[in-house]
């Protein structure tokens, strides 16, 4: 469980840095999605901030609901604490590899996390042919 929710967590930063920094030829800027640059003013009336929060906690608490960089945000540290939470050391047990087993397991769940955000960020997230 621990594995799949460090992948998942490494596809939502992709998505994350997809629309701060890849927007433009990204399946998101594709499906109409804003870049966060773009975005960021959506939790405010009117979008603007001196009009204050467009609903109750929409700056903070609620502030996922108003943007896709906040809400792959979200979905980021969800997938990331609870893979904390659902750790297992079935890894460790399985190679049988008790004394080394912490540095194993970093380069391990690393090395997930690493691949998944790499593939999504370099390849997935992208739409059609773009050198940006």
């Amino acid at each position: 469980m621990t594995e799949i929710l460090l992948i998942l967590a490494g596809i939502f930063n992709a998505c994350m840095d997809t629309l701060n920094h890849k927007h433009k030829g990204s399946i998101f800027e594709h499906w109409g999605w804003g870049s966060k640059s773009d975005t960021w003013k959506q939790k405010y009336k009117q979008n603007d901030p001196k009009l204050g929060e467009k609903f109750p906690f929409s700056t903070t608490l609620l502030v996922f609901l108003t943007d896709g960089w906040h809400f792959f945000q979200m979905l980021w540290r969800v997938s990331f604490t609870l893979a904390i939470v659902f750790y297992s050391d079935w890894f460790i047990n399985l190679l049988n590899i008790q004394n080394t087993g912490w540095l194993v397991l970093f380069v391990w769940y690393s090395v997930l996390y690493l691949i998944s955000f790499n593939l999504f960020y370099s390849k997935l997230l992208r739409y059609g042919k773009t050198n940006v």
